[in-house]
């Protein structure tokens, strides 16, 4: 069995996403529009996951955002079925903000000689990864979804996804109410022949926005503990094999490279039932939002 590696970097550690949503609530606001770390839902007449989904960045066009947001919507429902369903309320595709960026400097992380390979579009999406990071991300969108007149989707929403153009350590990242997934990927830049750009297919996009809208419902990674330090890497083969959630779409055991047309990884009993139990309710009751004490297996 194929075991995709935590990234072309090293993974953002969850313990970063999942220490903000752990904890009773606290403060009054549930709104987004007062924080992009609210610690808790609206209260909600169903158990529906509202949701705003942004492409972040000047090239969309590159491929169907429509397409993948209505892929999205219908791959998640149909494998959480009953218990929650995802909404999108609002979506925007917002330019990159203009700023002053030092791009001569950032030609020197790119490798080699290629005039090609350190294009003004490549060298802005790189410099988020030296220069911001993920809060700094965070704040930017939200900031511009703010003056973007989105306000009022804020304040009824529960989460932002956002695809990005600006890059960052891991394939995805989920921090307070935001989950970001690149796209496209910048893959092995520092090389000598400078690396490559990869535009994901929709099926594969797709599964990374499932993946994180699944740390937004309070989920943990399934058979996390396949990845965990006291498991020598040697035996995560092994480990994924016997894992009850190698299959969850949750699961560094899952294959990303076979998600294609029709083939694409859902949610497990394990992960189904957390959700469908414990995110519903505090959904409907808008409780604090909620983070597996123990991941699934």
């Amino acid at each position: 069995m194929h075991i995709p590696r935590m990234g072309r970097r090293s993974l953002l550690s969850l313990a970063f996403a999942a220490s903000l949503f752990a904890g009773p609530a606290k403060a009054s606001s549930c709104s987004l529009v007062d924080s992009p770390n609210p610690p808790c839902f609206h209260p909600h007449v169903t158990p529906t996951f509202k949701i705003i989904v942004v492409h972040y960045g000047d090239h969309a066009a590159q491929y169907d955002f429509e397409a993948a947001k209505r892929l999205y919507v219908e791959r998640f429902n149909r494998e959480m079925g009953r218990g929650v369903t995802v909404e999108i309320v609002d979506s925007a595709v917002i330019p990159l903000k203009v700023e002053p960026r030092d791009l001569v400097a950032m030609e020197s992380h790119v490798g080699g000689n290629d005039p090609a390979q350190k294009t003004r579009d490549r060298l802005e999406r790189l410099w988020y990864y030296y220069f911001s990071g993920p809060d700094g991300l965070i704040d930017e969108v939200r900031t511009l979804l703010l003056d973007g007149g989105h306000r009022p989707a804020l304040e009824e929403a529960d989460a932002v996804l956002v695809v990005s153009e600006p890059q960052f350590e891991a394939l995805g990242f989920a921090s307070g109410a935001f989950g970001f997934t690149e796209q496209p990927s910048e893959i092995a830049w520092a090389l000598s022949d400078g690396g490559r750009t990869e535009w994901q297919p929709s099926a594969r996009l797709v599964d990374e926005l499932m993946h994180e809208t699944g740390h937004l419902l309070g989920l943990d990674h399934a058979s996390a503990h396949c990845f965990a330090d006291s498991t020598p890497p040697n035996d995560r083969v092994a480990c994924c094999a016997k894992s009850a959630g190698r299959n969850d779409v949750m699961s560094y055991c899952r294959d990303r490279a076979a998600v294609k047309g029709n083939f694409y990884y859902g949610f497990t009993d394990c992960t189904r039932k957390y959700v469908r139990k414990t995110t519903a309710r505090a959904l409907l009751r808008g409780e604090a939002r909620p983070f597996q004490d123990q991941a699934c297996d």
